[in-house]
């Protein structure tokens, strides 16, 4: 599988990515998701990443179902058809920032409705915000960002990998161990996870040898994307509080002085 590439042609890149919003769920702030949207479509360097569990996506057949956290007022369709409009919705909030997104990842809720109700609603978000849909149910993959020069040859190639990811739990080491391992296991200069419903983000280096003997080491960022929707009843009803909700911002910028080239990533996590 091949993975898509977006010519950049700015020396700056600010990276938002989203994760959790469970459209359709009374724990996410809808306001808030519009404020969102209307950030990243005021961003001229802005590209808006899409980490998973864009829908709610629980059936009345899910012991999760409670139907005191859907999302209000309850309409005869939402209850019909919950899943496609869910995504109609999610649409519909983050419509400022159409045209601005790279990509999409399924998370384990979209997955869920694909598996079971046979419509794959991440596909149909894709497609009406105008971003590339990677990895389907594996809920992971690339996605290439190739800075470009302003004579039109390429300056440097950023390589992006998403996962939705999966664990969770009351303490955060976990959550710290498992992107440290990707970060060491994934070739990548930024790697974004989300699922787990709290934000982090920090550095790791990873040592290489060319085939000149040249010992060099590279830099990668990791975050774990927070939550833009706060309490679901049923993570409460597992003893857990209610999530810190927030979003999440990666800066790439690209030096060029004379014959010297480098790169500077940096990223920083905001909280509600």
């Amino acid at each position: 599988m091949k993975a898509p590439i977006i010519e950049w042609p700015h020396n700056e890149l600010h990276l938002y990515p989203l994760s959790d919003t469970h459209v359709g769920s009374l724990g996410l702030d809808e306001k808030r998701l519009r404020a969102w949207a209307d950030m990243v479509a005021a961003d001229p360097y802005a590209m808006a990443i899409g980490v998973g569990d864009q829908i709610g996506g629980i059936a009345y057949s899910d012991k999760r179902f409670d139907a005191s956290d859907i999302r209000q007022p309850i309409t005869p369709e939402w209850l019909q058809n919950p899943f496609y409009l869910q995504a109609m919705a999610f649409i519909d909030m983050v419509q400022a920032s159409r045209g601005k997104w790279g990509a999409v990842v399924a998370g384990n809720h979209e997955t869920s409705v694909l598996y079971n109700h046979h419509l794959d609603v991440t596909a149909i978000i894709a497609e009406r915000i105008g971003a590339h849909y990677i990895g389907s149910t594996e809920q992971s993959g690339w996605l290439i960002v190739r800075f470009i020069e302003s004579d039109g040859k390429p300056a440097y190639t950023l390589r992006i990998f998403i996962i939705h990811g999966w664990g969770g739990g009351e303490l955060r080491g976990a959550d710290a161990l498992r992107l440290q391992r990707l970060l060491q296991r994934k070739d990548c200069d930024i790697l974004l996870m989300g699922h787990v419903h709290r934000g982090d983000t920090f550095a790791e280096s990873v040592e290489r040898v060319s085939c000149r003997g040249v010992v060099s080491t590279s830099k990668r960022i990791g975050m774990i994307v927070p939550p833009m929707c706060g309490k679901e009843k049923y993570i409460q009803r597992k003893g857990a509080n209610e999530p810190v909700a927030g979003h999440g911002r990666i800066d790439v910028i690209y030096r060029h002085i004379e014959h010297r080239r480098w790169i500077e990533i940096g990223s920083q996590i905001w909280t509600y």
